[in-house]
Order: C-alpha cells, then structure tokens, then sequence
C-alpha cells in the first residue's frame, strides 16, 4: 500500500492505456472495411482475419494490442481504484483538497469514462453479433 504515498496522478497511467488501446481500435477503422456500419465489429473482422493477407496480420497485431491493453487498463485502475480508498484515510488527502492539488482529483472521472471507451471497444471488436443488438 502507497497510502500517503500515493497521487490521483496515477490513475493516468490507467487511463493512458486505455487510450492506446482505444487508438488501435482506430486502426481497425482504417483497415478493415465495413460498408454499411458505422463502425468495424467482429463480423467485418473475423472475415478480414480469414483472407491470409498481410493486412490479416496487421488486423491481428491490432486485436492483441486492444486486449493487452484493454486487460492493463482495468488492471491499473482496480489498482488505482483500491490505493484512491487507502488515501482518503490519509492526512495527505485532506491537505490535497484543501489546495490547489484538488485539480488531481480531475483525473479520476476521466479515466472512469475512458473505461466506457475500452469496454465499448472490446466489445465491438471480441463479441460477435453485439452491434446487431445495438
């Protein structure tokens, strides 16, 4: 445990991979063609996956990138999530959002919404048929 130790600033790290893994979904975007949907889901990539291409491959890497990231993101902010409670009971807190610091606490909500973001992504992109339900 961090306890006094601990900053807000640390959920970035959570949000940040969250982010990439969001980014590589975008990449997916780009190379996986989807006609007549707003987005690349699992039903236009598994078949895009199947043609043996190099842009197969590239698919792939980017599926990888979104799970390992997606899965570190929650990892981070389970983490971050359980050291946040250990330093409300701290001294250090209450001197935080007393002063100009309490801008740190900002992050917070912004890394929650980024989990929106990743959860939405893995979804689309591992679950086939859910963007049919939508």
């Amino acid at each position: 445990m961090l306890r006094k130790d601990y900053s807000p600033m640390y959920f970035l790290s959570a949000l940040g991979a969250g982010g990439l893994a969001v980014s590589f979904f975008m990449y997916l975007m780009f190379l996986v063609p989807h006609k007549g949907s707003a987005m690349a889901t699992f039903d236009f990539i598994y078949p895009a996956i199947m043609e043996g291409t190099w842009l197969s491959l590239v698919s792939v890497i980017a599926l990888i990138f979104i799970l390992v990231l997606g899965i570190l993101h929650y990892k981070l902010l389970f983490w971050n999530v359980k050291q946040y409670l250990e330093f409300k009971k701290t001294q250090k807190y209450e001197e935080t959002i007393n002063s100009n610091l309490e801008v740190t606490l900002m992050v917070i909500p912004l890394t929650f919404a980024m989990t929106i973001n990743v959860s939405f992504v893995l979804g689309a992109v591992f679950i086939p048929g859910l963007w049919d339900v939508v």
